[in-house]
């Protein structure tokens, strides 16, 4: 039951063509099959070693968290670097989303979210000010600091630093990586295209306080181990512990 082009349960990163028995949820009866287009790619295969060597140089003076791609032993462990990297497209064929530059179009096409969700870190503050450039190419003096849930490490150590290290230019690339395990939600993954889950307007519309949510939340953080979300477990954390104090 994959979504698109990575595996909800192991994070694998898929073609489409190895979907197993591909279907529409729009209309189930349409009949899906492939076809032939060109496509822009990232030679990820030709930065592996720079990426490597970056990793490897950044992992420690960062203090990255240990289920990063590289473990407290300063071994490699993410199946992607070990397996060796491909070259991954940048485009597809669709109409909305961010559209590719006229001159390289050759068809009606899209940017992949992957390749342009990263880039939306230094044109947000480009947008926010014309000085976006003291934060994203200033190395030497600016530290990045990065929190994310373990299924996001990927793009963030080795993603979209092999696409800055690509460019050529000197980036602002990550310093400090805090990772998490998974916060599941009453026996499964959250999930907003499944609406399984509570999120930010359903949270709010409970009535909790917002002081209960970040006691709750903070003291079920995923840190080392995956975690679960509970309604029970919320209110008790409620009665039981902040109203007793």
């Amino acid at each position: 039951d994959a979504r698109g082009d990575q595996c909800d349960g192991c994070s694998r990163t898929l073609d489409a063509i190895e979907l197993i028995k591909p279907r529409c949820l729009v209309d189930k009866a349409h009949v899906v099959t492939t076809k032939s287009s060109a496509h822009m790619y990232l030679k990820l295969d030709d930065i592996q070693p720079q990426t490597e060597e970056w990793i490897k140089r950044s992992w420690k003076t960062g203090k990255w968290s240990p289920n990063a791609v590289i473990n407290g032993d300063g071994v490699i462990i993410d199946p992607r670097l070990k397996g060796g990297l491909i070259p991954t497209p940048l485009t597809r064929d669709l109409t909305w989303g961010v559209p590719v530059p006229p001159e390289f179009e050759t068809e009606e096409q899209g940017m992949k979210g992957k390749f342009d969700a990263p880039i939306g870190y230094p044109s947000i503050t480009a947008n926010y000010t014309p000085e976006w450039k003291q934060w994203w190419f200033n190395s030497k003096n600016v530290r990045l600091y990065q929190f994310m849930g373990k299924d996001n490490v990927y793009f963030h150590t080795v993603y979209w630093p092999s696409v800055q290290i690509g460019d050529g230019r000197d980036w602002t690339m990550l310093h400090h990586l805090s990772t998490t395990e998974y916060l599941n939600y009453e026996g499964g993954k959250f999930s907003k295209s499944k609406n399984r889950g509570v999120f930010g307007p359903a949270a709010k519309d409970t009535g909790i306080p917002a002081s209960v949510w970040r006691y709750y939340l903070l003291s079920t953080r995923p840190e080392t181990a995956d975690a679960m979300f509970s309604w029970s477990d919320c209110v008790a954390a409620n009665n039981n512990v902040l109203l007793n104090k």
